[in-house]
């Protein structure tokens, strides 16, 4: 599917792509081998997909910050995720987003408090990412890379085509995303696409 011919006016004159900001892997790559696919050189030192490609220690991550943030469509995707991340990567990634019972207000507290001591591996909607975001309990400099999972759902929509999500990613990237983008500036950009 071609998402760059479904962007609005708006969000063509906003954010402009430039190659540095993606990781070179293949465009069906599946997460659980991203790792592997990602050349060493592409990986800046002793980042989180280094560390798993070699089968090293995961590297501390910073206070408030996410070494490896996934962002995907839904909570039933990012559970996928987790198991897939599990068995290719060999770490228990962190889930960022809304599930389970308690009130919303509990569980995001929870899951501040989880950001704010530092997430190695975290799965998340982008509108759940925007949210610690202005509550400052993630900072984006710790980022090291962004991977947007692509996958459809059952209905085929992914996170750029679901208007909410859509929405929610445009305002992340524009909002906080470009600005730390690019091989010179700390954090890339990773695209899956295969279930």
């Amino acid at each position: 599917r071609n998402h760059a011919s479904s962007l609005t006016q708006l969000e063509l004159k906003e954010v402009v792509p430039e190659l540095e900001w993606f990781l070179p892997c293949g465009s069906g790559t599946p997460l659980a081998d991203l790792p592997k696919s990602v050349p060493a050189e592409a990986q800046s030192g002793a980042g989180a997909l280094g560390s798993i490609r070699d089968a090293a220690a995961m590297p501390a991550p910073r206070k408030r910050g996410i070494s490896t943030l996934v962002l995907c469509l839904s909570a039933e995707r990012a559970f996928e995720l987790a198991e897939e991340i599990q068995r290719g990567w060999k770490t228990k990634p962190t889930i960022l987003v809304a599930h389970g019972g308690g009130r919303r207000k509990d569980q995001v507290a929870r899951q501040a408090a989880a950001v704010a001591a530092g997430v190695a591996v975290g799965i998340a909607t982008p509108g759940r990412v925007l949210r610690f975001l202005a509550e400052g309990s993630l900072d984006m400099a710790g980022v090291e890379v962004v991977v947007l999972d692509l996958a459809p759902d059952r209905k085929m929509r992914d996170v750029l085509t679901l208007p909410e999500t859509r929405r929610d990613f445009f305002g992340l990237l524009r909002s906080h995303l470009t600005r730390r983008l690019g091989a010179d500036r700390g954090a890339r950009l990773a695209l899956c696409n295969a279930k």
